[in-house]
């Protein structure tokens, strides 16, 4: 028996396994919208995580009326002083929210970006 086409958006994950006698396709759940851009993030920021500049990335879902939401990403950034001390470099703190802003582009979605402490 021929195995039958992969069709489908995108987002939808969908894998074959083959039954002794037929294929069967089986599909997984689609991804949400917060998934999604946690994913998104995750892709453009992976160099920036590497170096240890980006700490964290999560996505803030707000329930709005009528069933909607509305997504936000929040980016954690580690600056090697606290914003306090007096050898605070403000220069590399916008400096690195700068190289965090250019790697996410239009990511369609406000994004927070926070200093560990």
């Amino acid at each position: 028996m021929e195995h039958p086409p992969l069709r489908g958006a995108p987002a939808r994950l969908c894998c074959d396994t083959f039954n002794s006698l037929n294929w069967e396709r089986i599909h997984l759940p689609q991804l949400t919208a917060a998934q999604e851009l946690q994913i998104k993030a995750q892709m453009r920021l992976a160099s920036l995580m590497e170096e240890k500049l980006v700490t964290g990335i999560s996505v803030l879902s707000t329930l709005l009326g009528g069933g909607k939401t509305t997504e936000r990403l929040l980016v954690r950034i580690s600056i090697e002083t606290h914003k306090t001390s007096p050898d605070f470099d403000q220069t590399a703190a916008d400096k690195a929210k700068n190289r965090i802003k250019q790697a996410l582009g239009e990511i369609g979605c406000d994004v927070f970006i926070e200093t560990d402490r």
